[in-house]
């Protein structure tokens, strides 16, 4: 992703670290990874709203396939960061996974 902004010429009069975070935050959404711009700036030193403009520059001027993240993605991580045991056959996994009935 980066070598494609490269190549395009879209480093020019932005930030190569913000550009580069936002390659790897692209990478992590095309391959499924449940990561947040948040790590990706926090991990790169540059501020999340400089990676969110340069991801979205990358999505626009690229045409990247960025499809909408599912926020069952999520789900173990979330479990993870508040010591909550989840099973893979129940929990939150599951009632994300089906539809509500009613309202």
């Amino acid at each position: 992703m980066f070598r494609s902004a490269q190549n395009e010429d879209l480093l020019r009069g932005r930030s190569i670290e913000a550009i580069a975070a936002a390659s790897v935050y692209g990478a992590c959404r095309y391959n499924g990874r449940s990561r947040l711009v948040y790590d990706v700036s926090e991990m790169a030193r540059v501020a999340e709203s400089r990676v969110t403009n340069a991801y979205k520059t990358l999505n626009e001027e690229l045409g990247l396939p960025a499809e909408p993240v599912s926020p069952s993605m999520f789900v173990p991580r979330l479990a993870s960061d508040l010591s909550v045991r989840t099973k893979s056959d129940s929990g939150p996994e599951r009632s994300l996974s089906r539809p509500r009935s009613g309202a």
